[in-house]
């Protein structure tokens, strides 16, 4: 894995309808990280450490995705960011139509054209998503963010141990 931030967009099983989560990474100490991250999402967000990918991750809400990507793009004046979908789901009139938050959209356009706002693309407006990885339900696509693609703004900067 990278020393660098992360964040992962991925789906959660079945049980849970294909209902997406958020997985984020700061390459600094637990408490430090826990810290961090509570300043720039607030005191009352519920976030919980997990193992991933062999790291200590922080497991939160995906409507936080593209404001802690901001934030941490800003932080680290880069950040990955990593969208699972499942590629097999063409974007429909329901994706198209929707009314839930882009962020949560699992369908191949991963959030393109959802709602018929289609704001996935000024997510990496200076280079195409690379594949990240691929099972026999879902691909995941990375996304390098560097600072100023994505909103930050609290701009705290990055953690000090």
């Amino acid at each position: 894995m990278s020393a660098r931030a992360w964040v992962e967009r991925a789906i959660v099983p079945e049980t849970k309808k294909n209902k997406p989560t958020l997985y984020a990474h700061l390459p600094e100490d637990q408490d430090v990280a826990e810290r961090w991250l509570r300043q720039v999402l607030g005191t009352r967000v519920r976030l919980s450490p997990v193992q991933r990918d062999g790291v200590t991750a922080w497991e939160l809400s995906a409507r936080h995705m593209l404001t802690l990507t901001g934030e941490l793009a800003y932080a680290y004046d880069a950040a990955e960011m990593r969208v699972e979908f499942v590629p097999t789901s063409a974007c429909t009139d329901r994706c198209k139509n929707a009314k839930i938050p882009v962020w949560e959209c699992v369908c191949r356009c991963a959030g393109e054209y959802h709602g018929g706002r289609g704001s996935r693309v000024s997510w990496y407006p200076t280079q195409p998503p690379t594949p990240f990885s691929h099972n026999e339900r879902t691909q995941t696509d990375q996304l390098i963010i560097t600072a100023g693609q994505l909103a930050a703004v609290k701009k705290i900067p990055r953690p000090a141990a």
